[in-house]
């Protein structure tokens, strides 16, 4: 873990074993907190503020997910289906479209 002092503290920025920035803040009390899966991607952040965004990714490192406290989602994930013991992964819009024509 390495801690990075700048100035008079103008900021506090702490990094994990892998360089990745998990907490920062600032001398007037503005703080960030960032969460990171086992490839170094960006998982999850929280400010002091309350306002935080969460990620997904797959394994290509692509951002699948994405949510927000605003809530904004965003949603490429795959979803999947076994039909007769095969696995079929469809996209979002296809997903959705084969639930219409199933109901």
């Amino acid at each position: 873990m390495n801690i990075n002092f700048e100035g008079d503290f103008d900021y506090l920025e702490i990094f994990d074993e892998n360089d990745n920035k998990i907490y920062f803040e600032e001398s007037d009390g503005y703080w960030v907190k960032f969460e990171y899966d086992e490839n170094s991607n960006l998982i999850f952040k929280i400010n002091s503020n309350g306002v935080w965004a969460k990620f997904e990714f797959d394994e290509c490192r692509k951002e699948i997910y994405y949510e927000d406290s605003d809530g904004v989602i965003r949603d490429d994930r795959k979803h999947i289906i076994i039909i007769d013991g095969k696995t079929i992964k469809l996209s979002k819009e296809s997903f959705e479209e084969l639930k219409k024509q199933l109901i």
